[in-house]
């Protein structure tokens, strides 16, 4: 990469060098033969001979044209290509090997101990004990009892009476009578034949004062006498039983269980676990490295020959 880098900077700095005395090469001809140094380089409006004023007379010996001369530069060219590379690729393969392993192998064996255990055990004692015990004693009592009396009682009650009234009012009669009526030719009043006589109810309303008679209601306190029972409080006497209880001392024999420790001796089985060391064939995978060959694609910077035209300088042939 470094090389590439060095080639293309020989290359860039070959064609600067090339234009640039082309370049010279053409501002210097024409203002040259004149025997004038020029300041201003020629162009359209300056042409050359003029040395680069437009007010200035032309030469009068033209200059002749420079001589083009073949050169072969190297140019810098980007390509791709295709190369072939070692990679390293890692392949899982199985694999056998032997690892030791604890294993726990159970041992069964019989230990004797000393056990303490509680042991049931009946006895007998008298014990002595407080009985309440029930005494019944007669006694008199006397007792208060309600007893009914029927007494007669003079009082009053209330009594309605309905005396008759006479009242008048006033009413409308109507005293009206009938009447013979023929009607006339343009407003019968009856639906007879034609002209034919009628009778008609002629109305006559009378204002009179009638009397009525109604009832008015009136309360008046009679005296009554009635019976009534009254509540009246006797004493009396009676006999009753009293029951009292009596603490009295009383012996008698219980029997009772207790249990009393031992010392026994016993045998059980006891489990215990031994680690063993044991060898053990696995199968793992292991990763395997291979190399193997692959295509790439590379861009390449090369350098190619050109050939370009450029003016003779002095002594070039």
């Amino acid at each position: 990469m470094q090389t590439t880098r060095s080639w293309s900077f020989v290359a860039a700095l070959a064609l600067v060098c090339a234009l640039t005395s082309h370049s010279f090469a053409n501002s210097r001809i024409g203002c040259g033969r004149c025997g004038v140094v020029c300041s201003a380089p020629c162009s359209a409006q300056a042409p050359c001979g003029t040395c680069g004023s437009t007010s200035s007379a032309p030469c009068k010996n033209e200059p002749a044209a420079p001589t083009m001369v073949e050169k072969t530069i190297m140019v810098p060219k980007m390509e791709t290509e295709t190369r072939t590379i070692h990679v390293t690729q890692y392949t899982n393969e199985p694999h056998e090997r032997t690892i030791t392993v604890m294993q726990r192998v159970p041992q069964t064996e019989t230990v004797s101990c000393n056990v303490t255990v509680m042991v049931p055990k009946t006895e007998t004692k008298t014990i002595t004990c407080n009985v309440c015990k029930p005494v019944v004693t007669t006694a008199t009592q006397e007792y208060t009892v309600c007893v009914p009396h029927v007494e007669t009682k003079e009082t009053t009650r209330k009594v309605c009476k309905r005396e008759p009234v006479t009242k008048t009012r006033t009413v409308t009669v109507n005293e009206g009578h009938w009447e013979d009526k023929t009607p006339a030719a343009d407003k019968p009043d009856c639906a007879s034949c034609a002209k034919a006589p009628c009778r008609v109810w002629v109305c006559k309303p009378v204002t009179k004062e009638i009397p009525y008679t109604t009832y008015k209601t009136t309360w008046e306190d009679q005296p009554v006498t009635c019976n009534v029972t009254v509540m009246k409080p006797e004493t009396r006497t009676r006999t009753v039983q009293k029951t009292d209880f009596v603490t009295e001392p009383k012996s008698r024999e219980v029997t009772f269980t207790r249990f009393v420790p031992e010392q026994r001796t016993m045998n059980r089985e006891v489990t215990r676990y031994e680690c063993v060391p044991t060898e053990k064939t696995i199968t793992c995978n292991v990763p395997v490295p291979h190399v193997v060959e692959k295509q790439i694609q590379v861009c390449v910077c090369k350098m190619v020959p050109k050939t370009i035209m450029v003016p003779a300088c002095c002594g070039t042939k």
